[in-house]
């Protein structure tokens, strides 16, 4: 499989500084686990739909049960142009993750994505709105006085000052246990998340 692309950030956009957001965590997650990834992302970014309909599912099941890695979204709004589509999607994620839905949510978002089309209103509020009405388990209506109230936005701007300082400037970008991961063709693989673990935490023995 071809390794993902990468979304380059708006030079327009200059993140504030804001207190770092509580993350979006994988299924099981736990935050005393000794290898911490966390995943930049943008949900307009078409390379980072790649990733996530391609290689993290099988990514997601062969590390999710460890016990031995977190994975954290912090998705960004590197690609908005004359819309809030990538600010509003990524505030989405923090409604839906205060139903226990995060990463149901990206799924949703990167299935009903249009592969190379950004700020096209596919992902307007009304539309994101409804896409989640398609979610079970969601209070649409908790989660739709969520979005619309703006409330998460600190949140999302938090993420840009974080990826600043981390020298993330494109999407989808890692940190693992501290070091950047980006451009790495590795990240498309089970064996290749094994050898960079393997690098950044070599006193970590993964099965």
């Amino acid at each position: 499989m071809a390794a993902p692309r990468y979304c380059r950030r708006s030079r327009r956009l200059r993140p504030k500084c804001r207190p770092t957001p509580n993350p979006t965590s994988w299924p099981g997650g736990q935050r005393l686990r000794p290898i911490k990834v966390i995943e930049f992302l943008d949900y307009q970014c078409p390379h980072c739909q790649n990733f996530h309909k391609s290689f993290e599912p099988a990514i997601t099941e062969a590390f999710a049960a460890t016990g031995l890695v977190r994975f954290e979204l912090r998705p960004l709004p590197f690609l908005d142009r004359g819309t809030t589509e990538s600010t509003d999607t990524a505030q989405g994620a923090y409604c839906a993750a205060e139903q226990n839905k995060g990463w149901e949510y990206s799924a949703l978002i990167f299935e009903n994505h249009p592969s190379g089309f950004e700020n096209i209103g596919n992902f307007s509020k009304g539309r994101i709105k409804e896409m989640v009405g398609t979610l079970a388990g969601v209070d649409t209506v908790k989660f739709a006085a969520c979005l619309d109230s703006d409330q998460h936005k600190a949140k999302v701007n938090a993420n840009l000052e974080e990826a600043a300082a981390n020298k993330a400037q494109s999407t989808p970008s890692f940190v693992v246990n501290g070091k950047l991961i980006t451009g790495d063709g590795r990240i498309s693989s089970v064996d290749g998340w094994k050898q960079i673990f393997a690098e950044v935490a070599p006193e970590v023995k993964l099965p």
